[in-house]
């Protein structure tokens, strides 16, 4: 088949980490992918086809919309600034990407996550990945995502606002996972490397530095925790034009068990040395770091009760690993720190990769089909 992928990022974390294995293991298509032509910052296409890998035919530039529409987004006015400059730049060329799209006749057409929404022509082949839970009060971005020929849902809280709807083809698919590779890795090395102990426990916090992540709240949590053992690692960085994390970094200074790391590119390194991953969102939310965590051996802090596992039965094998909270409460997330007294054990380090392949293979193919008899 011929394939089209139109993402709106590309990077180590997320959705575009979801992407890239994906395309790394879809294997018998000719497959096109689509990223945002760069602003300020020129667009490295080597490092991107290499994140992306040899099944990737051919990378294209064009500018691409980025329209918030997911529950979490930020409200900070620098960013939808900046997110105006980004869309009206794609309303002005917008129909130079129409007509490459039309010019090469793609069998199916991948949305990587719901921001990308204008793009959706309901006389073309698109689907979309829905990666967030949707504001469905967005009344304009929910009639065009229904536009699409198929939406993929994550997981069941990214179906459930859908429930009412009436969707052309759906499925509920967890992303794809490999961590198989962490046994390749030197876990005393890595530590080494960022000069910690082998005797510490460790709670990686992981991706962008950003109030709807919590990282404010996971450091106020941590601070009141005393056990010197125990060491924060933060991964990721602050969106441009936000004094969050500088917010996070001056709240942090005086105590050394915290430490900001930056971006890590080889994100299969801070796995291999975490013992707990933790996240700080405002309710319960499985976003990538945590299955990653899981797949990886660690344990996960998260938000969330039992009745938030039961509806997502992709977490029932891991449930042993799990450790709940009440959402942004820092006395129930530091209790939780407190209850933590031993290093992860009993590792094991699995991938769903082809299992994922298989039901994406099979969805994509099941698309073209109804849009084939649709047709006829």
């Amino acid at each position: 088949m011929k394939l089209l992928f139109i993402t709106h990022c590309h990077g180590n974390y997320g959705a575009s980490k979801s992407l890239q294995l994906l395309l790394r293991n879809l294997v018998g298509h000719q497959i096109t992918l689509i990223v945002p032509k760069g602003i300020r910052v020129k667009n490295n296409l080597e490092e991107i086809k290499e994140f992306y890998g040899k099944n990737v035919s051919e990378i294209k530039e064009f500018h691409l919309p980025f329209k918030y529409c997911y529950m979490g987004c930020p409200d900070l006015f620098i960013q939808k600034a900046s997110n105006m400059a980004i869309n009206l730049l794609y309303k002005i060329t917008s129909k130079r990407l129409i007509k490459y799209i039309e010019e090469n006749d793609f069998d199916l057409i991948h949305l990587n996550a719901p921001v990308l929404y204008p793009v959706i022509n309901p006389d073309m082949p698109f689907i979309v990945h829905m990666r967030d839970v949707m504001l469905m009060e967005q009344e304009y971005a929910v009639k065009k995502v229904l536009q699409s020929r198929g939406i993929i849902f994550i997981d069941p809280g990214t179906r459930e606002p859908f429930k009412d709807k009436a969707i052309k083809n759906e499925i509920v698919l967890n992303n794809p996972f490999d961590m198989t590779t962490l046994g390749n890795y030197d876990e005393s090395q890595i530590l080494d490397e960022y000069g910690i102990g082998s005797d510490s426990l460790i709670f990686s916090c992981i991706g962008r530095i950003k109030e709807s992540k919590g990282v404010e709240f996971v450091i106020e949590s941590f601070l009141k925790s005393r056990d010197n053992r125990k060491i924060l690692l933060i991964f990721g960085k602050g969106d441009s034009g936000s004094d969050y994390e500088e917010r996070c970094k001056l709240m942090a200074l005086n105590d050394a068990r915290i430490r900001f790391i930056g971006e890590e590119k080889d994100i299969a390194k801070v796995y291999r040395i975490s013992d707990y991953i933790i996240r700080g969102d405002p309710w319960h939310l499985i976003g990538r770091t945590v299955f990653e965590g899981l797949y990886s051996g660690c344990d996960v802090i998260l938000p969330g009760d039992d009745s938030d596992l039961e509806r997502n039965p992709d977490l029932n094998y891991f449930k042993d690993k799990l450790h709940l909270y009440s959402p942004r409460n820092v006395d129930a997330l530091t209790l939780r720190i407190d209850s933590i007294s031993s290093k992860v054990k009993n590792r094991g380090f699995r991938s769903n990769v082809n299992e994922y392949v298989n039901k994406f293979n099979q969805f994509i193919k099941k698309v073209i089909a109804t849009d084939f008899t649709d047709k006829n």
